[in-house]
């Protein structure tokens, strides 16, 4: 009887569970009850969106477009996207934000509206009747606000979905694009010389060349870019800096000690160092050298041994990949890595303070000059003989209160002369190449993106914009700690199995 029992229980525990689970599934299937265990919470909305959707005046649609029964992964960022979409009306509320999950094929005027949008059919595999087959589907989205539309094409993946959307439901509702100066003086590259980061914020920004010593600034522009001088600016360059900052706005700034010239191969072009002066009168100075580093890029070397050429892949240390960022500062946090091309060492002047926001690794050091040797194929041992490991500050950056360095009556005495400003922000950056075409990949152009939003004081997408960023360099290590753990892993966890097996083997003969 006891053992009847026993198994009754057992049976009816059994049965408790599976109905419970089903009612579970059930509930969670009709109603919208999430659990985001994720690290970046992927799967919940930010505040910021949250915010965004409570000043929205006007009704805003959303309209989905999802092909049923794709394979996954697309599959499931058809339940996804729904899940998102009732976050969404849940913040902003059913009169704001509304929302619809169309399935394209149920209708043949679908696909010519799609097309006049430009939404393109993703083709993707399947498995059918075991031979490999090609689908097409849709995965798109549509916003409409007013008389004006955004659209997502292609949803990629989870991760980045809310950053795609609330970005394409900022830029319906703002009035119009923010203005950003690119000073084109002494040198300096024009906006059509950096075409990429022009591809890159042109969605979200209006970018201008301006010359502040020849004509006075437009009062709407929100922040300036100094994209590296070549020569020595004047004082009413200097001025005119000096002064667009005070007025509570912002101001990026890019220097080094070289250039890099890869059209002409692996070259550098010296920058004096009086070019770099004016930096003190934003409490920064540029120290002499250029940075190299053990944790770098790989990059390609083209050789030649007579008639035969071929590539060979090069650890290249000026070109850190750079992971010592500041994590409690808004601008860098959430980011994992940055790659800064040439890149000279910064410090703070005359007691100036700030943050530090990247440094190079602790196996960098400084190379002095000019002249610089960067050629590639140079061995990495070779390279750092003789030389004194140390992190180097990159990239600094200054906000709050601020003082005009100029107190000369001559500048004091001007009509329009600003003495102090309580929320200037500053952005100093050791590299010249930062925005050159070759180097806008996908991580600096996420640190160029925020650092524009921070500068005009615009920071409810900084947060958004690097979740679910996964890249995650590997630490290099010590040659001593990379043989302890080579040992472990090879001699130690074999060990320790073949000895658990030899306890468990005279536990059961005993």
């Amino acid at each position: 009887m006891m053992g009847v029992s026993f198994r009754a229980k057992a049976w009816r525990m059994i049965l408790s569970s599976i109905v419970i689970s089903a009612l579970l599934f059930l509930l969670a299937t009709v109603s919208y009850i999430r659990f985001d265990f994720t690290e970046d919470q992927v799967y919940s909305l930010s505040d910021s969106t949250k915010s965004m959707l409570e000043a929205i005046d006007e009704p805003i649609m959303i309209r989905a477009y999802l092909t049923p029964d794709l394979p996954q992964p697309y599959g499931r960022l058809s339940r996804f996207v729904e899940d998102m979409l009732h976050a969404y009306q849940q913040a902003g509320g059913s009169s704001r934000v509304g929302f619809e999950v169309i399935n394209p094929d149920s209708d043949p005027n679908t696909a010519a509206s799609l097309a006049m949008l430009g939404i393109p059919k993703v083709q993707v595999q399947v498995i059918e009747d075991d031979q490999a087959q090609t689908k097409q589907g849709y995965l798109a989205v549509v916003i409409e606000y007013l008389d004006q539309k955004e659209v997502i094409s292609v949803i990629q993946a989870e991760a980045g979905f809310e950053y795609h959307l609330t970005n394409k439901i900022k830029r319906l509702v703002q009035a119009k694009k923010k203005k950003i100066g690119v000073v084109n003086a002494y040198g300096s590259p024009s906006i059509a010389e950096l075409k990429a980061f022009q591809e890159a914020i042109a969605a979200d920004y209006e970018l201008v060349d301006v010359n502040p010593e020849e004509e006075k600034l437009a009062g709407d522009i929100e922040a300036l870019i100094v994209p590296g001088f070549k020569e020595e600016p004047s004082q009413e360059m200097r001025y005119a800096l000096d002064q667009f900052k005070l007025q509570n706005k912002g101001l990026m700034i890019l220097a080094s000690n070289a250039k890099a010239a890869l059209e002409q191969g692996f070259l550098v072009e010296p920058v004096q160092a009086k070019v770099n002066a004016w930096l003190q009168d934003h409490g920064v100075m540029l120290e002499s050298g250029l940075v190299l580093d053990r944790q770098a890029m790989r990059i390609r070397v083209n050789q030649q041994q007579g008639r035969i050429a071929f590539q060979t892949l090069v650890d290249y240390p000026f070109i850190p990949k750079m992971t010592e960022m500041d994590e409690k500062h808004v601008l860098s946090q959430g980011l994992e890595s940055m790659t800064l091309a040439f890149a000279s060492p910064l410090a703070w002047y005359h007691g100036a303070t700030g943050s530090i926001l990247l440094k190079t690794s602790d196996y960098s050091a400084v190379q002095n000059g000019p002249p610089f040797d960067v050629m590639p194929l140079t061995s990495m041992e070779q390279r750092f003989t003789g030389m004194q490991l140390q992190q180097s500050a990159v990239i600094l950056s200054t906000e709050g209160q601020s003082s005009s360095v100029f107190v000369d009556q001559s500048y004091t005495d001007r009509e329009a002369h600003i003495a102090h400003a309580q929320h200037s922000r500053t952005l100093i950056v050791g590299s010249l190449s930062l925005l050159d075409d070759q180097f806008m990949d996908a991580e600096n152009t996420l640190f160029v993106m925020n650092a524009l939003d921070w500068l005009v004081h615009d920071e409810a997408l900084i947060g958004l914009r690097s979740r679910g960023v996964t890249q995650r360099p590997l630490q290099n290590l010590e040659s001593d700690t990379r043989a302890m753990w080579k040992a472990i892993w090879i001699f130690f966890l074999p060990m320790l199995l073949l000895a658990l097996g030899l306890w468990r083997w005279r536990a059961l003969k005993a």
